[in-house]
């Protein structure tokens, strides 16, 4: 009797073992995907924040070479 109950017991707490090692596990990969998918956005967003960064340098130094065209033509016309 008592190498039942020793039996039982020991499925009982093999099972608690596995159940809990089961959850462990889904709550790891739950985790996992939630940093995976905000790795993505964080990505995604300093990607775009490095093109818009490029354009407006482009855009800057094109304005800046036109002023500079149209400041020698006027400095040529008044002096």
């Amino acid at each position: 009797m008592l190498n039942e109950i020793i039996k039982e017991y020991f499925k009982l707490y093999l099972y608690k073992y596995i159940s809990f090692i089961s959850r462990f596990i889904k709550k790891t990969i739950q985790l996992i995907k939630v940093h995976n998918t905000n790795f993505i956005y964080i990505t995604l967003h300093f990607s775009i924040n490095i093109t818009y960064l490029v354009i407006l340098n482009g855009y800057s130094l094109l304005v800046n070479e036109k002023l500079n065209i149209f400041n020698s033509l006027s400095s040529r016309i008044y002096i």
